[in-house]
């Protein structure tokens, strides 16, 4: 046999039986079959590898002949033993040599004059195959028409077992189906790791309107139905006729960019269906499933859909279903608003796998915010909810850097108490102008009592010096001090007078006072209370707001440093 020939059965050999058997598929093992199929001819300079060594080959020739001693079966495990240190390095290389140096000599019993395969030990010539009465029949001579169409026949041969070499016998049988039910498998196969797209043919159920092209596969509803995005972002059925949107007349799976794929449950009890979407991580792509109770009202349009089109959120009574949804589709049907009883949402978030080489101090992991092979990014968010009338005062926006532990926001209105410690501030101090002003009235009353007293005390210490000396009446005396008792008596009167209004003046204002520090540590309290801070340090990524049953409803989203 000619070399092309040998190569093109060593190649075919190597697809066909080789890989499927656990060799890899790769050129340094097809390398190595293909130079090994050639080796055997080194026994003789009419070959191309003779010619390449051809003393080494014309010596071998003259003193073994052709096609014995290198073609021997004993030459071949001896062979097999030398190179057995190559089986240590790689065993895939090794096999491959050795079959590939074995295909050489079983094509050769197949020329006419075959091969002496027992040599030395015996000089009987092997052939395949045989006929006794025709030996030559089914034989072919080397360069002949018949060995050409043979190198022909296993180069064509090579394309099929390559493909299923590639593709591994199970996907090359959905390769040649292009049917949907393949198509479902390689995507539950491939969505593991992938995303996964598809070369789809079909056609529209209702309107047989033609659709071709490359689409994104997002899921499947059944082993006979995927789910796939159209041009416009909605998502469609492919499928067989009547149990899907559009039917597959030719569909063929292939693998996308690598994913990393997460599932989580998230309890949506007691809040608006917009918290859903607070929680949400924004390097990711999102979908929902399960079903939630809702005592609201909503609607969700049908018109315009035909027979078999897929909508991701269904729902009536108070219950909606959601099966591949978005926050997209969420908010395109307005139902972020809607407040949840009870329920648990299934969210599925498929991000790509994403790393960064380099320095991790680089630019550009500081503006992407990430460290090499590991997630871009952890998120937390902060949720409270207030009535629609009280004010919510934001003290961070959208970017801003913050601690943990930093006042996001206050709400409710502290204008009414201040108002009243303001006010009150204002009565204190009219009240100690009163009381400066009247407690002056009394200044000039207790100084003339004061000097009444003091006069009626001089005066009756005279009297009564003159009565003991005789120069006075007794009663004249008595008069005298009668006078001095009433003047002494109106001082008090007077002193009393302006130490009740100075009380009295005084308890009004202790009191304000009182009130004002307990409104200050009513309001301080309040503000305290009030106060929203952060549990995380990073950046604020999002605030979202919402109102529902009267209650204003704020989520603040944290990006986590």
């Amino acid at each position: 046999m000619t070399a092309p020939t040998h190569v093109t059965f060593a190649g075919f050999v190597y697809l066909l039986i080789m890989t499927p058997t656990g060799v890899a598929l790769s050129v340094p093992n097809a390398i190595a079959m293909a130079v090994a199929s050639l080796l055997p001819d080194l026994d003789t300079g009419a070959s191309r590898i003779g010619r390449m060594f051809l003393p080494l080959s014309l010596r071998i020739e003259r003193r073994f002949g052709h096609r014995t001693l290198t073609h021997a079966v004993v030459f071949v495990i001896s062979l097999a033993v030398v190179l057995l240190p190559l089986a240590l390095w790689d065993m895939d290389l090794y096999a491959c040599f050795c079959a590939g140096y074995t295909t050489h000599t079983l094509l050769d019993t197949a020329t006419i004059n075959g091969v002496r395969l027992f040599y030395p030990f015996s000089t009987v010539r092997c052939v395949f195959p045989m006929e006794i009465y025709h030996p030559l029949r089914y034989r072919t001579a080397t360069g002949s028409k018949l060995d050409h169409a043979l190198g022909v026949i296993f180069l064509l041969g090579c394309i099929p077992t390559f493909l299923i070499a590639e593709l591994g016998y199970e996907r090359f049988v959905r390769f040649a189906q292009r049917n949907v039910e393949s198509a479902v498998r390689d995507y539950n196969e491939y969505s593991r790791t992938n995303r996964v797209f598809a070369t789809i043919s079909g056609h529209n159920l209702l309107t047989k309107e033609h659709v071709a092209g490359r689409f994104e596969i997002v899921g499947t509803l059944d082993d006979q139905t995927l789910l796939f995005k159209g041009g416009e972002g909605r998502l469609h059925s492919l499928g067989n006729e009547y149990r899907a949107e559009y039917v597959a007349e030719n569909v063929l799976c292939e693998k996308g960019e690598a994913v990393t794929i997460s599932v989580r449950e998230a309890d949506m009890a007691d809040q608006p269906l917009s918290g859903i979407g607070a929680s949400l991580e924004a390097t990711g792509e999102h979908r929902f499933f399960g079903s939630l109770a809702t005592s609201d009202p909503f609607s969700i349009p049908q018109a315009g859909r035909g027979e078999g089109e897929f909508s991701p959120i269904t729902g009536s009574s108070g219950s909606l279903k959601f099966n591949h949804a978005s926050y997209a589709d969420i908010a395109m049907l307005g139902l972020d608003n809607i407040f949840v009883t009870r329920g648990i949402l299934i969210v599925r978030t498929i991000r790509e796998v994403r790393t960064v080489s380099g320095d991790s101090s680089s630019p550009l992991l500081a503006i992407l915010g990430g460290v090499p092979g590991l997630p871009f990014g952890e998120y937390s968010k902060v949720t409270f909810h207030v009535a629609v009338k009280e004010p919510v005062r934001f003290l961070r926006g959208k970017g801003d850097l913050v601690l943990a532990g930093d006042v996001l926001a206050r709400w409710g209105n502290r204008t009414e108490a201040q108002s009243v410690v303001a006010l009150n501030l204002q009565k204190v101090l009219s009240l100690e102008r009163e009381l400066a002003l009247k407690i002056a009235g009394f200044q000039q009353k207790l100084a003339q009592a004061e000097e009444g007293a003091r006069a009626e005390s001089t005066a009756a210490g005279i009297a009564g010096e003159m009565e003991r000396k005789g120069f006075t009446s007794a009663p004249a005396g008595e008069k005298s001090r009668t006078r001095l008792k009433k003047a002494r008596f109106e001082l008090a009167r007077v002193q009393s007078e302006a130490g009740a209004l100075r009380a009295r003046y005084e308890v009004q204002i202790r009191s304000l006072r009182i009130r004002n520090e307990q409104l200050a540590m009513k309001d301080s309290l309040a503000e305290t209370r009030s106060e929203i801070r952060s549990p995380v340090g990073g950046f604020l990524a999002d605030i979202r707001q919402a109102v529902h049953g009267g209650r204003l409803w704020v989520t603040i989203l944290l990006r986590k440093d």
